[in-house]
């Protein structure tokens, strides 16, 4: 699902919110299936190209030496240097670093399949309510307030 937020970035052509939300992506679902369908999204939609060519750097590909700390390197670098083989880098760093993370998802997934059930989000317009409530609410109270003072000022 394509949010608002990467909408109104390709709408602007916000090329750094672009990559930040692509890449963002990778932490939240390290499946990078959020990752690959966004990218198609902004593909389809953008005027310019989005992907750079490499800048050269040698990337470490060995699994071993991979660790926190050069994922959130890389993860800046692919923002100046949004090539097809940092972002490939990142996603398979993505998808050993936070397997924990896949596996709770997957387990979470097995064991409440109606929580992916695709839901009307009505959040929103719940708190929108409320909010109408408390201003209708507050006015009656100083409704009330200048009712009572003027009784008792006569």
């Amino acid at each position: 699902m394509i949010n608002t937020e990467f909408k109104k970035a390709i709408l602007s052509e916000d090329i750094i919110a672009i990559k930040s939300i692509l890449i963002d992506s990778l932490v939240i679902d390290p499946t990078a299936k959020t990752f690959d369908e966004l990218l198609l999204y902004a593909k389809e939609n953008l005027k310019n190209n989005l992907i750079d060519i490499h800048d050269g750097e040698i990337l470490i590909d060995n699994e071993n030496e991979w660790n926190i700390d050069y994922l959130n390197k890389q993860m800046v670098k692919v923002l100046y240097n949004f090539s097809n083989e940092r972002i490939q880098l990142i996603k398979n760093m993505c998808k050993i670093i936070y397997k924990d993370k896949i596996l709770s998802q997957k387990k979470v997934k097995n064991e409440y399949p109606l929580n992916n059930i695709p839901r009307r989000r009505t959040y929103k317009v719940r708190k929108n309510n409320r909010i109408g409530i408390k201003i209708i609410v507050g006015l009656v109270i100083l409704i009330i307030l200048i009712i009572i003072v003027n009784l008792f000022s006569d």
